[in-house]
């Protein structure tokens, strides 16, 4: 525990807050579904700080911070969590327990190793601990082994389901984001 200094500490009082693991306990690869993101996944990674659902989950993040995106186009500028002001993540309900979100990775504070752009995850809250509440998009394949690469740039795009997105611009500070939903 040592070669994680209090960072182990952290990752545990987490669960005492009722946050679960999101990485896989089962199979060859526990990294698979969100790779080296976040202090609840390893205290080893490029991007130790917590998502920002899950900031949102415990109350860090107030709903005014959230933009809750529905039936219509949009180009919403996210910026990152370690900055003052600003929306801090976009969530976009797929159903009763699954959401897609967006939110901006900087090389601010605890993520200073992490490749900026905008990180796109689903969330499903109905899957238990140890079983990929948290999929960080794309998934797992052999070309991004940790998914370090999974944040993206302007002029990229990302689809799911019905969902569009695109990355209209990355500033030092945040992304924008052209999301479309074709229902």
């Amino acid at each position: 525990m040592n070669y994680w200094s209090g960072l182990w500490l952290a990752h545990e009082t987490g669960h005492t807050f009722g946050l679960p693991d999101p990485y896989d306990f089962e199979g060859e690869n526990y990294l698979k579904s969100v790779g080296t993101f976040g202090i609840m996944v390893t205290q080893a990674g490029n991007a130790l700080g917590h998502f920002a659902f899950k900031r949102w989950v415990l109350g860090w993040l107030d709903n005014g911070k959230i933009y809750c995106h529905h039936n219509r186009e949009a180009i919403i500028e996210i910026e990152a969590i370690e900055n003052a002001g600003g929306t801090k993540a976009v969530m976009v309900p797929i159903d009763s327990t699954s959401t897609l979100m967006v939110e901006s990775q900087r090389k601010i504070g605890f993520d200073k190793k992490t490749r900026e752009g905008a990180l796109v995850y689903l969330v499903n809250t109905s899957l238990p601990s140890g079983s990929g509440p948290i999929q960080v998009r794309p998934r797992f394949d052999s070309e991004f082994k940790f998914l370090q690469d999974a944040p993206k740039a302007a002029g990229d795009r990302y689809t799911f389901k019905n969902i569009a997105l695109e990355f209209v611009e990355s500033t030092a500070k945040s992304d924008k984001n052209h999301i479309r939903i074709e229902r």
